[in-house]
């Protein structure tokens, strides 16, 4: 049942949407729904969303992981490959992309945190932080998590730091992610330069929801602790409380 399958999901970290947005990364539907090609299943087809069965839910709660959809999507789902556009129309898509671009507005960058150093970028970038709003609450989401993995009796306990940054310009962005065992010097991986901050912050989202199995930046949701996965170093007692990963 479709009420089922939300509070799944939401256990779980994930969110549930109304419509297939750039945001969403599944859709579950059937293979009738394919079939009489309802809305959800176009559009998901148009933005290439993979559509997957129902089973699929319960394959990743049973394997603790989010696991590859190719064994889930549902028959005959796969938007057929369009044909290459003649180079007029590709070369048109350049504006269109500049104009995109400069639909995201300016960048905001924050002094209060300490980019960091083995990145190699301290005097080139700073933390992206930026005002966020869901209905009334306004919040602001600062790109910049500590994540720890602590099981003694397993012998883990390991960090793993993540930032989003941004040039002066707002022209270069990178999405840095700092790991080891506590207490060590650990390793360092920067990925970009990019030209545009979705592509850094896809990055920094991917790699959050894989480390610790929840949504990075929902305004009001609750932190849920996975075993196995990294949790958000706890932050000083006299702090808000809030999810972490979630805007303050």
């Amino acid at each position: 049942p479709r009420k089922d399958h939300e509070e799944l999901i939401r256990k779980y970290g994930g969110e549930v949407a109304s419509s297939v947005t750039a945001a969403v990364t599944y859709l579950i539907s059937t293979e009738d729904d394919v079939k009489s090609c309802s809305s959800k299943v176009a559009s998901a087809q148009g933005r290439g969303v993979p559509i997957v069965q129902e089973g699929y839910l319960g394959a990743c709660v049973a394997a603790k992981k989010l696991l590859d959809s190719g064994y889930f999507v549902v028959k005959g789902s796969k938007a057929k490959k369009r044909k290459a556009a003649p180079k007029g129309k590709a070369a048109a898509a350049a504006p269109a992309a500049k104009r995109a671009k400069a639909a995201e507005g300016p960048v905001t960058t924050t002094d209060k945190v300490e980019v960091i150093a083995k990145s190699g970028l301290a005097d080139k970038a700073k933390v992206v932080s930026e005002e966020t709003a869901k209905g009334f609450v306004k919040a602001t989401l600062t790109w910049d998590v500590e994540l720890v993995l602590n099981d003694l009796a397993a012998g883990k306990d390991k960090y793993y730091n993540m930032q989003l940054l941004a040039n002066a310009e707002g022209s270069q962005f990178w999405a840095v992610q700092h790991w080891g065992k506590t207490g060590m010097a650990g390793t360092v991986h920067v990925d970009g330069p990019f030209d545009n901050i979705a592509a850094g912050k896809k990055v920094f989202r991917k790699k959050y929801r894989a480390k610790t199995g929840n949504v990075f930046g929902q305004i009001g949701a609750t932190f849920a602790d996975i075993p196995g996965k990294y949790r958000p170093l706890a932050k000083e007692e006299e702090e808000e409380e809030a999810a972490p990963g979630a805007p303050r």
